[in-house]
């Protein structure tokens, strides 16, 4: 099990990043993060909002 120094790390780290981790669906390209990559739009379910560099697609990805 990992510890909560450990966990909070992995968290850290994977918030710093700006690629969303997941694929335009237009372009096939790797969707970013608008803006701030650690705010949460507080809807239901909870959502991030993403845009495409190459093709101008912008969406929201939820977490």
């Amino acid at each position: 099990m990992r510890t909560l120094d450990e966990h909070n790390l992995e968290k850290n780290f994977h918030w710093a990043s700006t690629s969303a981790g997941v694929t335009c669906p237009k372009c096939k390209t790797e969707l970013k993060y608008r803006g701030n990559p650690s705010m949460v739009l507080l809807t239901y379910p909870p959502r991030q909002s993403v845009f495409c560099p190459d093709c101008g697609f912008t969406g929201y990805k939820q977490i």
